[in-house]
């Protein structure tokens, strides 16, 4: 006698009063990490384009005058100043569901409650991909953009006057990520900004492997710049090769890995932020806003949205790498 065919439940036989198997709980596929949102000091904003001043010294000067002189000439200590801005931007995501699927038995979380729950983790990538992007600060109608983080370190950003552009010594486009190369951010950070050099670099995964390759491993027996050796120990069978923190002559550089689905290039993913926590803030207009909107009939909705803005307090503080190649 042949066996009943467990597969076909389109035709008569046993097969057709099989159940089905469906495990409670979704699994997200995409990564939901913001590191530099999350990492970045927040305040409160009172306006749509809140404003902050920078400020220079004079080069030093050793000019010695005579004895019993009589001041003869004078410096307007502000002449120097800057007043910049930023627009709030606004980001949005509105989650619905229709009655019918609030109403039936789920196994993934299809529901209003969930619905929310993913749209939040999703503004939150919103938010990071706007921070992190080459946005130019502007205004079309009732839509304004803030500038973001590519554009503000970029070195030639619509915000600041050149005297506060970020160097170009500190502008590291198609360099390959090496050891010398973050030296050479680091003292010119330490130059410029007389802040002790202490970033952190957010990477993307190819500028993190990149790094990797040119620092911890001896890439041939002739390569004499390769300073860093490694020591392995066969009895264990673990090879090492991660930095976390690069520790310079002018400063400390921790490394973070940026989510790479929010990066401006997520083909290459080769960028990297080089950034004085000190010197960088995201104001808040209102905090997170959330509101349940009315019911029409076919399901509840509901709109969640952030106004927020970015504010580099000191363009020299910071190191941009928009590319390795």
């Amino acid at each position: 006698m042949a066996a009943s065919n467990t597969f076909d439940t389109t035709n008569l036989g046993s097969a057709v009063s099989n159940t089905e198997e469906l495990t409670r709980g979704a699994h997200l596929i995409s990564p939901g990490a913001t590191p530099f949102f999350s990492n970045t000091a927040k305040s409160k904003a009172s306006s749509i384009m809140p404003e902050w001043t920078l400020d220079d010294m004079d080069d030093p000067r050793n000019s010695p005058i005579a004895e019993g002189a009589d001041a003869s000439s004078f410096s307007n200590e502000f002449d120097e100043q800057a007043r910049v801005f930023n627009y709030v931007t606004t980001l949005e995501r509105n989650p619905m569901v229709t009655d019918d699927q609030e109403l039936v038995d789920n196994a993934a979380g299809v529901n209003y409650a969930g619905a929310v729950m993913k749209a939040l983790k999703e503004l939150n990538r919103d938010t990071e991909t706007q921070l992190l992007s080459a946005d130019v600060r502007g205004i079309s109608g009732s839509t304004r953009t803030s500038a973001g983080l590519a554009e503000q370190i970029g070195g030639a950003s619509t915000i600041f006057p050149t005297e506060y552009q970020t160097p170009a010594a500190q502008v590291l486009a198609g360099s390959t990520p090496t050891e010398g190369l973050v030296d050479g951010a680091l003292q010119s950070i330490f130059d410029e900004s007389g802040d002790d050099a202490s970033v952190r670099i957010y990477g993307g995964s190819g500028w993190v492997s990149e790094f990797s390759t040119n620092t911890m491993r001896l890439l041939g027996a002739t390569n004499i710049t390769s300073r860093t050796v490694v020591n392995l120990d066969g009895s264990k069978g673990v090879i090492k090769n991660k930095i976390r923190v690069y520790e310079g002559q002018y400063g400390t550089a921790e490394v973070f890995n940026l989510n790479s689905k929010t990066l401006i290039d997520t083909t290459n993913k080769d960028m990297a932020y080089f950034i004085n926590p000190a010197m960088v803030e995201i104001k808040e207009l209102g905090g997170l806003i959330q509101k349940e909107l009315p019911d029409l009939g076919g399901g509840r909705r509901s709109t969640i949205r952030r106004k927020y803005t970015l504010c580099v307090k000191n363009p020299r503080a910071h190191a941009y790498q928009a590319a390795t190649a």
